[in-house]
């Protein structure tokens, strides 16, 4: 059953590596805010079933986040760096409030103030409110 079970990740995986392989890919170094972390890092936004959008977000640290979108065209894909220190934190608090959001274990911050300024969010209440919403999925090739 074990085997069965990797065996089954495997093929997702390498499928999924071989869909996104040739993306454009952007890192935004530099953010004005330190970004929060949880146990869910991955934005995946082609899973999404109303608003499906071809991009996927994922932070690589408290100032850089790496952003994929398909490329339009034959070739591989490309990595671009920007530098986004004078863009408006608002983008970025935005995104931090979207991983409250998506954490279901556990968040980190850089900072007690950080950890702080968003208690309300993760109340016991709140929580299990969003956990409420979830729902299981499974995606085929």
């Amino acid at each position: 059953r074990h085997t069965q079970l990797v065996k089954n990740a495997d093929g997702h995986l390498t499928h999924y590596s071989k869909i996104v392989g040739t993306w454009n890919w952007t890192i935004f170094l530099n953010i004005p805010i330190p970004l929060i972390v949880s146990e869910r890092p991955c934005f995946d936004l082609r899973l999404r079933a109303n608003d499906k959008q071809d991009v996927i977000y994922m932070p690589l640290s408290p100032s850089s986040m790496l952003l994929g979108v398909p490329k339009r065209g034959i070739g591989s894909g490309t990595v671009q760096p920007i530098d986004v220190s004078d863009s408006d934190p608002k983008i970025w608090q935005r995104w931090n409030l979207m991983t409250v959001e998506r954490a279901r274990q556990w968040i980190v911050g850089s900072s007690v103030f950080q950890m702080q300024s968003i208690l309300p969010d993760v109340a016991p209440h709140k929580y299990n409110a969003r956990m409420a919403t979830d729902k299981m999925a499974y995606i085929s090739k």
